[in-house]
């Protein structure tokens, strides 16, 4: 967990506008998917609990917390 402001450079045109203390919280993962699975599903229950936004890097985009939790039930589902 680190503040936003550590990843300004990171986020340039993010809008942080909503978030009153904005923290930037990063999951990692070594290509075990079940560790993909756990860094979603942990993702979308602060999501649930707090205003939120995800990134996902490797397409570069921002996800609502409902996207979050459909990709960790799809993956759920295949039997990740």
């Amino acid at each position: 967990m680190s503040p936003l402001s550590e990843f300004s450079d990171y986020f340039p045109a993010f809008d942080s506008s909503a978030f009153i203390e904005p923290v930037v919280v990063t999951f990692r993962w070594g290509g075990d998917m079940n560790e993909m699975v756990v860094a979603l599903n942990s993702a979308y229950l602060l999501g649930y609990q707090k205003n939120s936004a995800t990134f996902e890097p490797q397409s570069g985009v921002f996800l609502s917390n409902e996207q979050v939790k459909e990709g960790a039930e799809a993956m759920s589902a295949n039997g990740i």
